[in-house]
């Protein structure tokens, strides 16, 4: 697996379509993004719920200032009938002159 690299600071936006086992589109009730990662050498999770789009996307941002350098791990969950999820990771990038997270 090839992680990822983004800079410390970037605003990151996920976006998460969904579909049933025929390839048909579908609108989950609600889905949420978890995000862990750690702050300040303490580990945090942030969970935002996704809004739902046009096509049946669902979309979440999340500021990655707040974060140390190194993984960050994230996870999609669609809750319904037909619950679905997917996790990723990536690894935030910061050199010495990079803000660290208050």
């Amino acid at each position: 697996m090839t992680d990822t690299h983004i800079v410390r600071g970037t605003e990151i936006r996920w976006r998460m379509n969904f579909y049933d086992e025929d390839r048909n589109p579908t609108s989950p009730p609600s889905v949420n993004l978890y995000i862990a990662y750690k702050q300040n050498g303490q580990e945090k999770t942030d969970v935002i719920g996704m809004t739902g789009g046009q096509n049946g996307g669902f979309t979440a941002e999340w500021d990655s200032s707040v974060a140390d350098a190194g993984y960050v791990y994230w996870h999609v969950r669609a809750s319904g009938s037909d619950p679905q999820a997917v996790d990723g990771r990536f690894v935030l990038l910061a050199n010495p002159a990079n803000p660290k997270p208050s």
